[in-house]
């Protein structure tokens, strides 16, 4: 059980350091690797707030992946709930960007995938 903790930290911290590494190499739209991108997706669709945050920053600033505030949104909303302090700020500072229906959109999608993660999380 220990070496299982120890690898998924292991695994969770790796994929932090690749993230931030794209977010801050201002990686565009088809320059990172699909399967990196794909690593991290896994991450934040696995409850991992770390990734689920920088899921959301790079959606938002269109670093790696196509800007989308939907996308940006729904993965702070998960972060945040979480307690990732930064993603209650990056949240509210990406609201004014949106409209009504893009909000309503993300709030869906956000709940979308708190589901898939609590049904992934009890298998």
């Amino acid at each position: 059980m220990e070496n299982t903790t120890n690898r998924n930290t292991c695994r969770r911290q790796a994929i932090l350091v690749f993230a931030t590494v794209v977010v801050l190499a201002g990686f565009r739209p088809g320059l990172a690797e699909d399967q990196e991108i794909e690593t991290l997706r896994q991450a934040a669709e696995q409850g991992d707030a770390s990734a689920q945050f920088t899921l959301g920053g790079m959606y938002a600033n269109g670093e790696g992946v196509l800007e989308d505030y939907v996308q940006a949104y729904a993965w702070y909303i998960l972060a945040a709930a979480q307690g990732e302090e930064h993603a209650f700020k990056l949240k509210d500072e990406l609201r004014p960007k949106m409209s009504t229906e893009q909000v309503s959109e993300a709030q869906k999608l956000a709940a979308k995938l708190s589901e898939r993660i609590e049904t992934s999380n009890y298998r």
